[in-house]
């Protein structure tokens, strides 16, 4: 449990004259990043925040949650109800979080507040905000993840046998598993013409052209994500300029993001110069989830702050041809943008003489 944490979810509910925060999770989650922020607990159940928090658990999770130092309790349904009954009582202001709340959990909710007028406030963005600059402990946990990630990109180079996509996304599966730890999210390995799909499923047989890995780890939940585009085979002179140009523009790009730049700024940066082969956004928030604030897009109203962990990952595409993308972790700290994933980026030629 970090005291820190919990200080600024109470501060938070002063400023939005909130009674009481209840966090949830659903039969089809993992756990909630939230609650795991605010408590250090990895798994289902539900987090009330009034004066106390307290986590209300199943007896499979009970242990575990002890181990977090918050006030836990045994969820059983009578529990379960007298509990939230009791959060409720009298509160005519509670906060959820929309994004993770199933409907069944939210209609619970009403029905006890049935008789009351209470009143529901979506509390979902100020919390991902929270978590948007991170602590020393957190930094940490990004770092080895992103070094873990590091480690497997080289033996993938040192040691390349693999014939097919899905032989090589088992690899990089394997190796994380090997260390104990999850993965960020299923590892993205294509190849020639599948390298267009930005999200291709690993399934064909290792072609000549473009090589694109994306993957990442978790450490104590905490994610990595690095993307990097070798070539199999002999690349053309017009395919290494190609390269070459999107390499740079991913550097000028991440080393414009500083402290107080406008987060729409960057993706517009690097949109000007790649044009409509450049189709999603030029990154995102990493943290407990893969996926969190800042966004990197040409709409988002985010400005990147001290400590802030993001990836810069621009890409070009061209629909059943090719396709490049190079990404980066990066730390913004006072004195600039940190590289977290230092693979390099040169690009990488396998097999050179055979294709």
């Amino acid at each position: 449990m970090n005291k820190t944490r919990l200080d600024n979810l109470k501060k938070l509910m002063k400023q939005r004259k909130l009674d009481v925060v209840i966090l949830t999770t659903s039969r089809e989650q993992e756990g909630n990043a939230n609650i795991n922020y605010f408590t250090g607990f990895r798994g289902n159940g539900i987090f009330v925040m009034k004066k106390e928090p307290v986590l209300v658990v199943s007896a499979i999770e009970f242990e575990k949650a002890k181990k977090t130092k918050t006030k836990s309790i045994l969820l059983t349904k009578i529990t379960r109800k007298e509990v939230l009954k009791k959060a409720i009582e009298n509160a005519k202001r509670i906060g959820i979080d929309k994004s993770s709340i199933s409907l069944s959990q939210f209609e619970e909710l009403r029905k006890i507040t049935r008789k009351s007028k209470s009143k529901f406030y979506d509390v979902g963005k100020e919390l991902v905000n929270l978590r948007a600059g991170k602590e020393k402990e957190e930094i940490g946990f990004v770092k080895k993840a992103c070094a873990i990630c590091d480690g497997i990109f080289l033996e993938i180079v040192n040691n390349f046998r693999f014939k097919m996509e899905k032989e090589l996304a088992n690899f990089i599966e394997l190796k994380i598993m090997e260390k104990g730890l999850q993965k960020s999210f299923n590892p993205i390995v294509s190849s020639g013409k599948n390298s267009s799909d930005v999200h291709h499923n690993p399934s064909g047989k290792i072609e000549k052209g473009f090589l694109i890995l994306d993957f990442g780890c978790k450490v104590n939940g905490y994610c990595s994500d690095m993307t990097r585009t070798l070539y199999v085979g002999k690349p053309s002179e017009k395919e290494k300029k190609m390269y070459g140009s999107l390499l740079e523009i991913q550097e000028n790009t991440l080393n414009l993001a500083t402290v107080g730049k406008k987060c729409s700024q960057l993706d517009k940066f690097a949109r000007e110069k790649l044009g409509e082969k450049f189709s999603h956004n030029l990154g995102h928030g990493v943290g407990l989830e893969i996926h969190e604030q800042p966004n990197l897009s040409s709409i988002s109203k985010d400005i990147l702050g001290e400590n802030m962990i993001i990836t810069i990952e621009p890409g070009i595409y061209e629909e059943g041809k090719y396709g490049i993308r190079i990404e980066d972790t990066v730390l913004i700290t006072k004195k600039g943008p940190l590289k977290l994933t230092k693979s390099p980026k040169k690009l990488i030629c396998i097999n050179c003489r055979d294709k």
